[in-house]
């Protein structure tokens, strides 16, 4: 059931964060308010407020909450690309501690961990790990997983359109994660399943719409979106793990890392099952726990994306 009255304080941010929220939102209003009325529609359209009256206020109150975070995002990736070496997990302090020690670090630092699955387990296995998110809260953040498991950590991202902005979002990087942003289809495609063979992880969003022939019609939010099928494919190739997870913003200017029920591959096997409908099946299943996650917390989500295209 949706969380609509989970949304989060500007109250307990920075003034620099605050004043930076009120100039995204104004400058979509004012430039951008195609995009705002495409996450008007959006809300609306979804199964969301199914059991709401006043549908157009809650879905304009949910938009302008959206907006909120993605200026967070953006105001949070500019910090980082104007001190790049002011990570919110240092990756020295947490090389070889004890997971309680690495947990009370996070905590220290702003990040309470919430985990349904057993997570030494999942780090000692030698499989290969994929972690599957979306645009919700401070997803950007997620990057600090690398250091936190301490194994190597590819991210699969699209290069923007605009140049400097490019620049701006590989700056806000840092040293983080390895990018698969660039290169054939058949080149990346390679280093997705050799990085997943060789026990590493791969980082990925699985929220926006694939224009592909090759896409898959999945269901989001009561809603046929068109979904890659790359991860779950390369992670049926190379026995990797899935693991949901995502990064909501809480009270007080603090996180809370959501890791949820880890999808192993070998678990959903059926002797009867083709490949494209066991594909299928994986995919979908990411797409509910990405549901899932957007109900918890519909306010972080970037609504603004045309994701359902096929409708």
């Amino acid at each position: 059931m949706s969380d609509l009255s989970g949304s989060v304080s500007l109250s307990h941010q920075s003034w620099g964060a605050r004043l930076f929220v009120t100039i995204v939102r104004i400058l979509f209003s004012l430039f951008f308010s195609r995009r705002v009325k495409i996450a008007e529609d959006n809300i609306k359209r979804s199964t969301l407020l199914l059991s709401h009256l006043d549908q157009h206020a809650h879905a304009r109150s949910l938009a302008k909450e959206s907006l909120n975070h993605l200026g967070l995002t953006l105001y949070q990736s500019l910090l980082r690309s104007l001190r790049p070496q002011k990570d919110r997990v240092n990756a020295m302090t947490l090389k070889g501690l004890s997971w309680p020690d690495k947990l009370l670090m996070l905590k220290n630092q702003g990040i309470d961990l919430y985990s349904e699955t057993e997570i030494t387990s999942l780090i000692q296995a030698p499989r290969g790990i994929i972690f599957v998110s979306a645009h919700i809260g401070a997803w950007e953040e997620l990057i600090m997983l690398q250091n936190l498991i301490e194994r190597p950590l590819s991210i699969i991202s699209k290069r923007m359109s605009i140049q400097w902005t490019q620049k701006l979002w590989d700056r806000s990087r840092g040293n983080g994660p390895t990018r698969i942003d660039h290169g054939p289809i058949g080149q990346r495609a390679r280093r997705l399943t050799n990085a997943l063979k060789a026990g590493e992880c791969i980082g990925a969003v699985l929220d926006q719409h694939d224009p592909r022939s090759s896409a898959l019609r999945c269901t989001l939010l009561g809603r046929a979106a068109a979904t890659s099928p790359d991860l779950i494919r390369a992670a049926l190739l190379t026995d990797a793990v899935i693991v949901p997870v995502f990064m909501f913003r809480t009270a007080n200017a603090r996180y809370k890392l959501h890791i949820f029920s880890t999808i192993d591959p070998r678990a959903t096997l059926h002797n009867d099952e083709s490949a494209h409908d066991r594909l299928q099946g994986l995919t979908q299943l990411c797409c509910d726990q990405i549901e899932r996650a957007i109900r918890m917390r519909p306010e972080q989500w970037m609504w603004i994306h045309r994701r359902w295209k096929l409708d």
